[in-house]
């Protein structure tokens, strides 16, 4: 319940709420049916330029009901459209020039958060240097004994195997006293190709046994693995496939050695040292594969020409040039360089997430958004902020991977271009702030937010790595990409392909970034430049739809379809309208019961208009409510618990958008002029919204430049408001150690500072809830 003056103008809230008025009903500006001038004072100082208009001009808007704009909310996705300027490129000029200018506000006060955690700071930098400056200590200990220098005419070669060790070396991998060699199929040919092969095998114990086809065989190796009393030992298998038939040009066969693998999916391996490598010819001897193949095929070749091979033949690798190799240094980029990064780089994980999380839990976001600062900007505060620190740790971890401290070991990186190595790494930065964010949106709690960021920046990497690394030669490129999703898989990807790069004697080059590692190899570090890429993008993406999303103690939440809704890209545009006075015609008939007279020659601070509010299809929380607030007044709004009240003001300060109706503050439309109405209003909220780590001054300055004033000006009228709130004492103390009382008097001066002309006070000494009306007018006279 509430009662309302002889100057009351008020239509009643929902379920019986009222509002009640007290103050004088002087004020310092007289219409005089030119509001263009106070526009123009108002925003001198950040550089608008106005348009006048006309106070018999206005005229009353009405927003339809429609079920895509509930929930919807002015906040960071809106684009708030502000006409009267000289020209677009000005226009453009301005807004570019606005966004500076609050990004770099947010980014002076990260930077006062980085100055007071020092410890957290310090260790983002030093822990990635201490990884890069062990490596660099690595490589220069080793000295001139890590390399192995062959030069001139030197060149390597293998000694040949003969058919007679190939032989040999059969008989040791099948022979023994229970030692089984299948083959299939079951038919006179095999069976003559069999007993040939055996006759050249004289003396080796050997069980022959033939079977109808493949899967016989491979039954026969079930039974004898899972059945610890069957007898024999199944060595080897030999499947003809076809061509043995009278007639046939090529026989195909295969040869299946028990225990043994021989992978002949690549033709190089995918990290390449300078060397030779006969290890997989000699693999294929020892197993006795090349054994089998030389008899079989001498055999095959006398069935189908009649005619025996009299000439022997042996393996050899080919011979191998002269090279200069490493020793084995440059295995080490890929098996220490993504882990040392992945630890060296973790601190950022506890410096973003518990900076953001603590901004959430004290509802500091929704008031800096209430004073004119997207979230967008917020975000982008946060991401320069991080960068701005990285960037100093990846330049010297540049620097100590490329410098030379030992002449004859030469730099940890000797061949590649070191901007590509710090732009990958910038790269990976960006992601990975990005990815932190991300996990950020889900908490309200910094501390277990901190925890869980920790163990997924670990998890996410060493789950992933190792079975990557188990199946990575048959991976396709796509599984690879999908991988690199995660940012500290990306950059495991990214140092993998420039350290084969490396270990070819080649480096990784802007010429070469779309060069796959192998022709077996598709995956460039173009790919993974993109992903880097893509990665910070999606991670924004998603930060800000879950922040919009998941429920909050502070705001409004949207519907998750919000991003399918045109009005979430697409606002109205409006002109800037004048101030109407109380004699101008509005919608308010003042014979209406419950209404009081308007007064003459008074100026409308705040006009409400048939303000309605609807949640879902049918929860009404304001019913057209239609009030009117004069300069140098306070307006009192009453009310029980659900009345609307809160509802109300969340309109007029944008926080919700409202279902129909619409509301002036100073003449800007609260429906198309959002950021002149937020440049005008001041709030004082329920609870303390603060930062920790900030002292009295930088409050009020922060929050003075916010609202358009310049650092001299922020300055001195912070020292006024010290004076009058009596906290010049106090102008050095960080918010944190500052009593109950003295925080919301700082509550008070950052809604007053910036010549706040309406100013809204949540559980105020009066009432519940207080609107100001000053004017102009100093709040001390009110």
């Amino acid at each position: 319940m509430g009662c309302c003056n002889e100057r009351g103008v008020l239509r009643p809230l929902l379920s019986g709420s009222a509002a009640s008025r007290t103050g004088n009903s002087t004020s310092r500006y007289q219409n005089n049916g030119d509001n263009s001038a106070r526009y123009s004072r108002n925003h001198k100082r950040r550089g608008r330029k106005t348009g006048t208009k006309s106070a018999n001009d206005i005229s009353q808007q009405h927003i339809t009901n429609s079920d895509h704009n509930d929930y919807d909310e002015f906040d960071d996705d809106d684009e708030d459209v502000i006409l009267g300027y000289s020209g677009a490129a000005s226009s453009w000029c301005y807004i570019f020039s606005e966004m500076l200018r609050k990004i770099g506000l947010l980014v002076w006060k990260n930077l006062l958060f980085r100055k007071r955690h020092y410890i957290v700071t310090a260790l983002e930098i030093i822990l990635p240097t201490l990884c890069a400056m062990i490596l660099a200590a690595i490589k220069t200990e080793a000295g001139g004994a890590s390399q192995i220098d062959i030069t001139g005419n030197h060149t390597t070669i293998f000694p040949a195997i003969k058919e007679a060790d190939l032989k040999e070396l059969l008989s040791l991998k099948i022979s023994c006293a229970d030692c089984i060699v299948a083959y299939a199929p079951n038919n006179d040919q095999t069976q003559e190709i069999i007993q040939e092969l055996a006759s050249n095998l004289v003396g080796t114990k050997i069980d022959w046994k033939q079977f109808e086809n493949e899967e016989e065989i491979e039954k026969l190796l079930a039974s004898l693995s899972f059945n610890n009393t069957a007898k024999g030992s199944l060595r080897a298998a030999i499947v003809f496939e076809n061509g043995l038939q009278a007639g046939s040009s090529a026989v195909s066969y295969k040869i299946r050695i028990v225990d043994e693998f021989h992978d002949t999916g690549l033709l190089f391996p995918w990290f390449q040292l300078p060397g030779p490598n006969s290890e997989h010819a000699q693999h294929y001897a020892e197993t006795g594969f090349t054994g089998f193949q030389v008899m079989i095929d001498k055999i095959l070749a006398k069935r189908f020409t009649g005619k025996a091979i009299a000439h022997t033949i042996s393996l050899q690798a080919f011979p191998y040039p002269p090279y200069t190799i490493s020793f084995d240094f440059n295995m080490l980029y890929f098996i220490l360089l993504p882990q040392l990064f992945v630890l060296g780089f973790i601190f950022m994980v506890p410096s973003i997430i518990r900076a953001v999380v603590s901004e959430k839990e004290t509802g500091i976001r929704e008031l800096l958004k209430l004073n004119g600062l997207r979230g967008w900007m917020q975000w982008m505060g946060w991401m320069l902020n991080s960068l701005l620190v990285l960037i100093i740790s990846i330049t010297i971890v540049i620097f100590l991977l490329f410098w030379t401290f030992n002449i004859e070991s030469g730099a940890v990186l000797v061949y590649s271009d070191p901007t590509v190595w710090w732009i990958v790494l910038l790269l990976f930065a960006m992601s990975a702030s990005s990815f932190c964010f991300f996990i950020s949106s889900f908490f309200i709690k910094p501390t277990l937010a901190t925890t869980v960021g920790i163990i997924l920046w670990l998890s996410s990497y060493y789950f992933l790595f190792v079975p990557l690394e188990k199946n990575y030669q048959s991976s396709s490129l796509m599984d690879k990409l999908t991988v690199a999703l995660v940012p500290n898989m990306a950059l495991h990807l990214a140092i993998k392909v420039m350290s084969a790069f490396e270990g070819k004697a080649v480096g990784a080059q802007w010429v070469n970034i779309a060069e796959p590692i192998s022709s077996v190899d598709p995956l460039s570090l173009g790919h993974i430049i993109l992903m880097f890429l893509l990665n910070t993008c999606l991670y924004m993406f998603l930060t800000v739809y879950v922040e919009n999303v998941l429920p909050s103690e502070y705001g409004v939440r949207k519907p998750w379809y919000y991003i399918f809704q045109p009005s979430t890209y697409w606002r109205r545009g409006g002109a800037i309208q004048s101030r109407p006075t109380s004699s101008e015609q509005v919608d308010i008939d003042n014979n209406m019961p419950g209404f009081e007279m308007q007064p003459s020659n008074v100026t409308v601070g705040v006009e409400i208009r048939n303000l309605r509010k609807v949640f879902g299809r049918n929860k009404i929380a304001v019913a057209s409510v239609s009030a009117k607030m004069y300069d140098g007044e306070i307006f009192a709004l009453l009310g029980h618990n659900g009345a609307g009240k809160t509802t109300t003001i969340s309109m007029l300060t944008g926080l919700f958008a409202p279902t129909g109706g619409t509301a002036t503050v100073n003449g800007y439309d609260i429906t198309t002029e959002l950021e002149a109405v937020r440049d005008n209003l001041g709030l004082c909220p329920q609870h303390n919204m603060l930062f920790d780590k900030l002292t009295v001054s930088e409050h009020l300055r922060f929050f003075g430049q916010l609202k358009g004033l310049t650092s001299s000006e922020a300055t001195k009228e912070m020292k006024e408001l010290l004076k009058k709130l009596q906290l010049t004492e106090k102008e050095s103390t960080l918010s944190r150690a500052l009593s109950g009382g003295q925080k919301r008097k700082l509550s008070l001066g950052i809604a007053l500072i910036g010549g706040t002309k309406v100013f809204i006070v949540k559980y105020c000494f009066l009432c519940e809830l207080c609107i100001m009306v000053t004017g102009g007018n100093d709040i001390e006279n009110m």
